[in-house]
């Protein structure tokens, strides 16, 4: 029994990127987790990056999806992302981006 489990992309997200890392993701299930090995996700559910920088970070450690996705490409993309978030730090304070622990 295999189990799917898709967090919601942002509106601003590019539908052909998600639909790739999407079935990239099956795919990577299907090939390289044996699911006996799996915790039980609906009590003990993934904890998923709640900033950018975080998500830019596991991306860029993620060496199945870089190359799923091609090694030049994820190396633009992170670029561009970090590029876009430097710019966006620079306008946005640091208290808007943040909520409180």
């Amino acid at each position: 029994m295999h189990n799917d489990y898709y967090r919601l992309a942002g509106a601003d997200a590019n539908p052909y990127l998600v639909m790739a890392t999407v079935l990239i993701g099956m795919l990577y299930g299907l090939e390289q987790v044996n699911d006996t090995e799996l915790p039980d996700i609906l009590n003990n559910a993934p904890l998923l990056p709640l900033f950018q920088q975080d998500a830019l970070t596991l991306f860029a450690q993620c060496d199945y999806l870089k190359a799923a996705l091609g090694i030049e490409f994820s190396r633009y993309w992170i670029h561009s992302r970090l590029m876009e978030l430097s710019a966006f730090e620079g306008i946005v304070t640091a208290e808007e981006t943040h909520f409180p622990s």
